[in-house]
């Protein structure tokens, strides 16, 4: 049964989780914890001057963003990180990429209470995450060196964006740092503990990825305890179609073949060769900076490959790619 508080009026308010809210609501309440707040911001009218305050809360359920107008606004101008608020009703609106949003221009009409939640309620787990999700926090590990990448905007700005794998004890997931934090993520390295703030998803061309700009916020190593490390490592026999990210150690069984592939940004470098462990064999191929490590290697060598994309080829077997994060490493020459 739905729970109901009694309002103003003698009307009835039924309690309802953020992902129950719909656009057909105006009268509800919903309790939640404070994500992040952004500035509280003045704008002209005719009528004189006006003020909006965005808010992110979420509760179990989701994430919702609260626009404040007016008094409303400078009545929760000052409400902290963590802190429980309750939404008394509001304007309920789908934002273009599906979030919600509910607008609030009376003051009645949102509470801040007593009560506050610790960080770690606020944090959000890898398996949690859905396209166009913000206002998240994340403790995630780091599990490569970073990537980083120049590049154009349509109006010919140069711009960067530094690329990294995180993940905590319930998967892996990119995280692209853009702009000013671009040169935050170049710092970091395999095996920091970070905390993020304000960041948010997107889905890219090989699946969700998360995202932090100007906005957000990096702390790492903080005074958190940290997420179980993943074991990435896979004996051959063990992978399937799909697997990404995964690290390979075996012996070179055959010396690489290098090759020179046309794709859409230009000419590529790919080395492969035949890689073997104690369970199987598979076909291993080195793009771009790692072909020219791969080629130097002779049959015998025994290597460790990491963050490796597993793919069906064409002969129907399965096949190994680098990926961006790829390593890899001369564990024993051959003889």
């Amino acid at each position: 049964a739905v729970r109901v508080v009694e309002a103003g009026g003698g009307r009835v308010a039924p309690t309802r989780k953020i992902s129950e809210l719909t656009v057909n609501d105006r009268f509800f309440v919903v309790e939640a914890a404070v994500l992040s707040k952004g500035a509280l911001k003045s704008f002209s009218t005719r009528a004189g001057e006006g003020k909006v305050l965005r808010i992110r809360v979420r509760d179990d359920t989701g994430i919702l963003t609260l626009v404040l107008w007016n008094e409303a606004a400078e009545k929760m101008a000052e409400v902290e990180e963590g802190s429980m608020v309750k939404i008394l009703g509001g304007k309920v609106r789908v934002r273009p990429l599906g979030d919600l949003e509910v607008h609030i221009n009376e003051p009645d009409m949102v509470e801040p209470l007593p009560s506050k939640v610790g960080l770690r309620s606020m944090v959000f787990k890898v398996e949690e995450l859905k396209p166009n999700m913000k206002g998240l926090i994340l403790l995630l590990r780091v599990y490569s060196n970073p990537f980083t990448r120049s590049f154009r905007t349509p109006h010919g700005r140069e711009g960067r964006v530094s690329s990294i794998l995180v993940g905590d004890e319930t998967g892996l997931i990119v995280l692209n740092m853009w702009g000013e934090m671009s040169s935050r993520g170049e710092r970091l390295k395999d095996g920091d503990v970070i905390l993020v703030k304000n960041a948010y998803t997107r889905l890219g061309l090989r699946g969700l990825e998360l995202h932090i700009g100007s906005e957000g916020s990096v702390e790492v190593n903080p005074d958190i305890p940290p997420p179980e490390p993943l074991n990435l490592k896979r004996n051959i026999d063990e992978l399937r179609e799909g697997d990404t990210y995964v690290t390979v150690e075996g012996i070179v069984l055959t010396n690489p073949e290098t090759r020179v592939v046309n794709m859409p940004s230009g000419e590529v470098k790919v080395s492969s060769f035949m890689l073997g462990d104690e369970t199987g064999s598979m076909r291993v191929s080195a793009w771009r900076n790692l072909a020219d490590e791969a080629e130097k290697i002779e049959a015998g060598t025994v290597v460790r490959i990491t963050h490796l994309y597993v793919k069906q080829g064409l002969t129907g077997s399965l096949e190994a790619s680098t990926t961006r994060f790829s390593e890899l490493t001369v564990l024993e020459t051959a003889d």
